[in-house]
């Protein structure tokens, strides 16, 4: 029974997992193609294409250093709960 516990628990939490990465790969690609648009288009804007560039990378600087300062509470936390509420159920 323990046994069978154990890897129930265990394709849950990999399955839980395997979804999220494949989401993270997708939002991913739609972030870049939309950024690469953004940036293009700022560019436009501006007169030069690569200051667009420029100011996305600031602009993804700036969420970066949000979310590694914020880390803790918005990944760490949650992650370790959900981990946790899937083994325990």
């Amino acid at each position: 029974l323990w046994k069978h516990k154990g890897i129930s628990m265990l394709a849950d939490v990999s399955g839980e997992l395997v979804a999220g990465l494949a989401m993270i790969v997708f939002v991913s690609f739609v972030v870049i193609v939309f950024s690469i648009g953004l940036a293009l288009l700022i560019g436009d804007w501006i007169g030069k294409s690569y200051y667009g560039f420029f100011i996305m990378g600031g602009f993804y600087s700036l969420a970066a250093l949000i979310i590694y300062v914020r880390r803790v509470k918005w990944l760490k936390d949650p992650f370790s709960n959900m981990l946790i509420r899937k083994i325990l159920k």
